[in-house]
């Protein structure tokens, strides 16, 4: 019997091309910065080797389920379709907490306008913890309180980073 496309794969598969998606627009805004040198890095320079780890780490990712999908193309001979295999669960969930913390992100960005940088990311990381399953709403709002302040005194007090 020919190994059926595992719809699971496509799911994995999508997540770091976004990554790798996500790195590339990056890569792009920091060299709009000015990258600089290794003696005397740009403002972008920081950021373009980040997104080159995000990019990098999301072509690893992708290396498994691109793999499941290739063997099932090549076992049958025919593209997966959506109705093939039922999809897990577990991955639903997986694929909906990655469309919220999407959504928490997207919601940080207008709250740092409005509230500025304290509340916003206060709000936004509780959500994160309450998101990622921790159940108490009391250490959620502690965890991001003390994120906060740490994010905080190193980026402004430490580093005298202008938020």
């Amino acid at each position: 019997m020919p190994q059926r496309p595992d719809r699971n794969a496509l799911a994995e598969l999508a997540v770091p091309l976004a990554l790798m998606g996500g790195a590339g627009w990056a890569m792009w805004q920091a060299g709009t910065y000015g990258v600089g040198s290794l003696r005397m890095p740009g403002a972008g320079g920081y950021p373009f080797i980040l997104s080159i780890g995000l990019f990098l780490a999301g072509a690893v990712l992708a290396f498994a389920p691109a793999g499941r999908l290739v063997r099932a193309v090549r076992t049958r001979g025919e593209r997966p379709t959506a109705n093939e295999a039922p999809v897990d669960p577990d991955a639903r969930l997986g694929l909906q907490r990655a469309a919220a913390l999407v959504a928490v992100l997207a919601g940080w960005i207008f709250l740092f306008e409005s509230v500025g940088f304290v509340v916003a990311s206060v709000l936004c990381s509780a959500v994160v913890c309450l998101i990622g399953g921790l159940r108490s709403p009391v250490r959620a709002a502690l965890f991001a309180c003390a994120l906060t302040a740490f994010c905080y005194l190193l980026f402004v007090m430490a580093l005298g980073l202008p938020l």
